[in-house]
């Protein structure tokens, strides 16, 4: 989501309204810190530090300028590497970057280009932001260094500015207003986006949560004293090294572990409790801040019981931790739903006293509960800053919440048990549907807030949710498991080995345990609670689940246990539940897996889990509770959400957020592949898609496959309603009814194959395709390969300036087809160059040869049809980028337009060719300015003779001429030419295509029998010789003799000879002199 901190940034333009921001990086801004910053920023974190770690200052060589319109990047042949797995995936991106060969054949020329395109695109503009300052080091965002813009003249590049050969206007500072919007970025660096989210998760996250994995229940401690302070010395070390990074970003409330007396509450110290109570504690509260971050939880974590039985005391603190846990997480969900913080503090109270009315506390005993709970949220940005926020109105920030029920009464007259606290940091998403394409979901959904009227689709990541909720801490030696020699559990059926204990109220917080199988009971046993036998008459049922779709081995098996009630007082908190259940999760390929196979005969085997246990399942089988998981949880559930909210601010269709989620999860059976080819104009993508339409025609089988492309005449660009309705008309068309019903056919599958028209970016296809609107074509479709086809030499519009939209679906093809011609002679070193930025920019591309488009490999046809899945989501979330949340077209930069022209004028060919030739590259790399009427390319249907017509093709970069002759046709046809090019105009056009026609001649003479010439008169006798005589007269071989003797030496027909010949000459005279006359015929 680069794209979406590229928009930020660029709103600070239109609130300062600058006209460009310069970033500029190494020695050509004296290593400015502010630069190296906002760098990062937009290109990632890490790229700075692999442009340092090169060693070389050609790395550092980069400078950008972000206008309205366009990004302007500069690079060279050694640092494009790092910078254009970034820069392709912005659809404006202007890359300016020579060659290799250039800079090694010409030293200066790099540094020379650099100055130019610097001194070019920033000439006419004029008010430029610079973030020149960075924070002082421990001063935070209040100690930035004053700013002074004569600095900047300091610059090596900014001193280039001055130069007159460069068109150059004097001082920069003195041509420009340079603004520093240092404080506008320093705002934007805090903010939370999917990008800091996914490094917060990857980064942060872990190293918080390995101080609570790392606590004292996972090894013996002697009492209660050992096991705060083994805490508190985690606690204490991590916070020392986050203040070692920098000094605390806020005032927070300090971390700490205290025993469950001793927590502070509402200003106050200890509580009152007895000794026996100091003596032997029943709990203790841990809370852990990040002092520089957004981090934060609260827990309580018991003490094993020092005698057998667990006291009142410490069964009421228990319960009382249970309901609390639960109530906040439902509390969690009420406030992502309305984004109100006292309607989830009224949830919180209200569902608090329900779940402990179930556990059995009554009045007036609640009554007090519900006096002395408390709940706190606060919103923080990245680095734990508190923020507010609007009623209902959903912002992306970190919410930390914690619920404290403080002054528990205990079972001793006018004494206390203390305090239990539970408390996480959660990041909700929320995503505005439009009512008209979700109106169903809405029925289904039970609004609790009539001022909520728009539909919406909400999700919630809880960060410190692997965090152990229910945990014991061992106050004591407790017995661990040992052989049954007693026979009071009964003969030993088998140990199944190590498993997993899941609470459903904590399913994101496992613990290793033992399972023992006995004929009367199943014994847990672990190292802090020690050993728990649960007997078989306690057990209300026994069943377990497993997918058996898959080998036995290869996926989890769970185990449920649920208990009576009778028994849940002697259970560890680990065990303690609503639902009175105990999970039991066997991992695939391990000891216990098999051994629960072999034994599961002895459990009731169900095929379907409740919800929430189908979950738990779910997360074993995509390995979301490993060391990994929670970051793989996140980005399975929570982060192509989240991107989409953070990207839209107005309300999008369900079709979507259906696209989202299900995109790279398709099946091969039953769906239509579409296959998109696209590429500049006079890439001969065309002569490709004929290629591969011949071979797919030939293939045998079960498979059929659709053209789909545009006509060449058209002027329109890419339709989107016309292709959704295409697909449309193919998905119903292989339908069939089946026992009365429509159902998709699968005997046959369907292989699309799209031509995009002129410059069209693959990005506008993948989001008409993938968001159709009717949901049962989405689902039928779905994106096999993207082809590209790149002419090394047409390359450029001009100098070094790529093709809008060339880096962009580099980054987006599965395939890149280099159709240039190989008898070029810059087509090689060009074609090494363009497979060079196809790595950088997707990696994961292959590259194949087909010189003007024919494919002379059987295994490049393999590789183009094979039926492979595209997996961008990435890209159609960066597509819909401040958009509306409907299709999102992006204007090009330069823009390019077309015109057609249709005439019933016949042209020459050797004026056409004329013309075209006098059309020569811009090759100059100083060349940046793109002056109106350029015309890049131009295709078309014309007539060079009277019946025969010709498709006529030039390409001006490649300077690429084809011309190919169509079919006769007795009747004429209308002649069409469309020309692609900037700022093209038709009345230019016109006359540029008159000066094609025929020249103009004089006027033929009519002619008569004293204008022929002796040898048209020799030619017409002996061509009377060859007719047969009248009858009656017959030839001696000197003289014509009739009947009546008359004699004559000239043949009796040459008369009608000659006459006929004066008037097919004169004829063709007539013709001759009215197509001369005749003007130019347009349509």
């Amino acid at each position: 989501m680069q794209l979406l901190r590229w928009n930020v940034v660029r709103g600070i333009l239109q609130s300062k309204q600058l006209d460009a921001i310069l970033l500029v990086l190494g020695v050509d801004s004296c290593f400015n810190e502010g630069c190296s910053r906002l760098f990062d920023f937009l290109f990632g974190n890490k790229l700075q530090q692999l442009l340092k770690a090169a060693g070389n200052e050609d790395y550092e060589d980069i400078f950008v300028i972000i206008t309205q319109t366009a990004i302007h990047l500069y690079c060279n042949p050694n640092n494009a590497h790092f910078v254009l797995p970034t820069a392709s995936r912005l659809h404006d991106v202007r890359l300016h970057c020579l060659s290799a060969h250039q800079v090694e054949s010409d030293g200066p020329l790099g540094e020379d280009y650099k100055a130019w395109v610097f001194v070019s695109v920033l000439k006419d503009l004029h008010k430029i932001g610079v973030p020149y300052c960075a924070p002082v080091a421990n001063a935070g965002f209040s100690g930035l260094v004053p700013f002074d813009p004569m600095k900047l003249e300091a610059w090596p590049l900014v001193q280039a500015y001055a130069a007159e050969d460069l068109g150059g206007h004097g001082f920069f500072t003195m041509t420009h207003t340079v603004v520093d919007v240092t404080p506008d970025l320093e705002a934007l660096y805090s903010k939370l986006d999917p990008l800091s989210l996914t490094d917060l998760m990857k980064k942060d996250v872990p190293g918080f949560l390995q101080q609570w994995l790392g606590t004292p229940s996972s090894s013996p401690c002697l009492g209660e004293g050992d096991a705060h302070g083994r805490l508190s010395e985690d606690f204490s070390l991590y916070i020392r090294h986050r203040l070692a990074q920098g000094p605390p970003v806020r005032e927070c409330e300090s971390s700490g572990v205290w025993p469950g007396y001793s927590v502070p509450f509402r200003g106050s110290g200890v509580e009152p409790l007895s000794d026996d109570h100091r003596r032997y504690p029943v709990h203790m509260v841990c809370h852990l801040c990040d002092p520089r971050g957004p981090l934060c939880a609260w827990r309580t974590f018991f003490f094993t019981p020092i005698h057998s039985e667990l006291s009142e005391d410490a069964w009421l603190a228990r319960r009382l931790y249970c309901c609390l846990s639960a109530a906040v997480q439902l509390g969690i969900e009420t406030y992502v739903e309305t984004q109100r913080p006292q309607k989830m503090v009224d949830v919180i109270i209200r569902s608090f006293v329900e779940k402990c009315e179930l556990m059995g506390i009554g009045e007036p005993l609640l009554s007090t509960l519900r006096d002395n709970l408390e709940v706190v949220i606060e919103h923080v940005d990245l680095v734990g800053r508190s923020q507010q926020t609007r009623r209902g109105v959903w912002r992306p920030l970190l919410n930390q919440i914690a619920a404290k029920v403080y002054s528990i009464p205990s079972c001793h007259p006018h004494e206390v048990i203390g305090t239990v606290a539970y408390g996480d940091t959660f990041v909700d998403s929320m995503v505005i549907l439009d009512e008209v394409q979700n109106e169903g979901s809405q029925e289904e959904e039970v609004k609790q807030d009539d001022e909520q009227d728009e539909g919406q689709d909400v999700r919630h990541f809880v960060l410190t949710s692997q965090v152990p909720v229910f945990r014991s801490v061992m106050g004591a030696q407790t017995p661990q498991f040992a052989a049954d020699t007693e026979g009071q559990w009964g003969d030993s059926v088998g140990d199944v080995g190590d498993v997993h204990l899941v609470n459903p109220a904590a399913p994101n917080c496992p613990i290793s345990v033992k399972l023992h199988v006995y004929k009367d009971s199943l014994v847990i046993s672990e190292p802090v609670f020690g050993v728990v036998p649960i007997p078989n008459k306690e057990v209300e049922s026994l069943q377990h689940y497993c997918n058996e779709d898959q080998p036995a081995a290869s996926s989890p098996l769970v185990l449920v246990v649920r208990f009576s009630v009778a028994i849940r007082r002697s259970l560890p908190v680990e065990m303690l539940s609503e639902e009175n259940t105990v999970v039991l999760v066997a991992w695939p390929h391990t000891t216990a897996r098999r051994n629960l196979e072999q034994l599961k005969n002895l459990f009731q085997h169900v095929h379907e889990l409740p919800k929430t246990l189908e979950k738990i399942y779910h997360s074993y089988a995509t390995s979301e509770v490993d060391k990994d998981g929670a970051i793989r949880s996140y980005e399975l559930h929570f982060s192509k959400h989240f991107k989409l909210a953070c990207s839209l601010h107005h309300p999008v269709c369900s079709s979507v957020l259906q696209c989202m989620s299900s995109l790279g999860q398709a099946t091969m059976e039953g769906k239509i592949v579409v296959s998109i080819v696209t590429g500049a104009p006079g890439s001969y993508q065309d002569v490709l898609v004929s290629e591969l339409s011949d071979v797919m025609t030939k293939m045998e089988g079960d498979f059929k496959w659709v053209l789909l492309k545009q006509s060449f005449d058209r002027t329109q660009e890419f339709s989107t309603i016309q292709l959704q309705e295409s697909l449309t008309t193919i998905v119903l068309n292989m339908q069939k009814k089946v026992h009365g019903r429509r159902s998709l056919v699968t005997t046959k599958r369907c292989h699309v194959l799209l031509l995009t028209p002129g410059l069209t970016g693959a990005l506008e296809v993948l989001q008409a395709v993938c968001t159709h609107p009717q949901k049962h074509v989405a689902d039928a479709c779905t994106i096999g390969a993207i082809l590209l086809c790149v002419d090394p030499t047409n390359t450029f519009i001009c100098g070094r300036t790529p093709f809008p939209n060339l880096l962009h679906n580099l980054n987006l093809a599965t395939t890149v087809v280099l159709t240039g011609s190989q008898q070029h002679p810059k087509c090689v070193a060009m074609a090494q160059e363009v497979q060079q930025w196809a790595k950088y920019c997707n990696p994961q591309c292959k590259v194949i040869l087909a010189p003007k488009g024919v494919i002379s490999r059987e295994s490049d046809v393999d590789l183009i049809l094979a039926e492979k899945r595209w997996k961008g989501v990435d890209a159609l979330m960066d597509g819909h980028v401040s958009c509306s949340g409907h299709i999102c077209v992006h204007t090009l930069e330069p823009k390019f337009n077309v015109v057609v022209l249709r005439f019933m004028t016949a042209l020459s060919k050797i004026l056409l060719d004329q013309k075209c030739s006098e059309l020569l590259p811009v090759e100059d790399p100083k060349e940046l300015s793109l002056p109106e009427g350029l015309i890049y390319h131009l295709k078309g249907c014309v007539q060079f003779g009277a019946h025969s017509s010709f498709q006529y093709e030039f390409t001006r970069q490649s300077s690429e001429l084809c011309v190919t002759e169509q079919d006769l046709r007795e009747d004429p046809v209308p002649s069409v030419m469309v020309f692609t090019g900037i700022g093209l105009k038709e009345d230019v056009l016109k006359l540029w295509l008159q000066g094609c026609q025929h020249e103009t001649k004089t006027l033929l003479p009519m002619r008569t029998r004293e204008d022929l010439t002796t040898d048209e008169l020799l030619q017409l006798k002996q061509r009377c010789q060859q007719l047969p005589l009248p009858p009656g007269l017959y030839f001696t071989g000197h003289h014509y003799i009739s009947m009546d003797g008359e004699k004559s030496a000239e043949h009796p027909l040459l008369d009608d000879v000659i006459f006929s010949y004066v008037a097919e000459q004169n004829a063709i005279a007539r013709d001759r002199n009215a197509s001369t006359d005749t003007e130019f015929v347009w349509i």
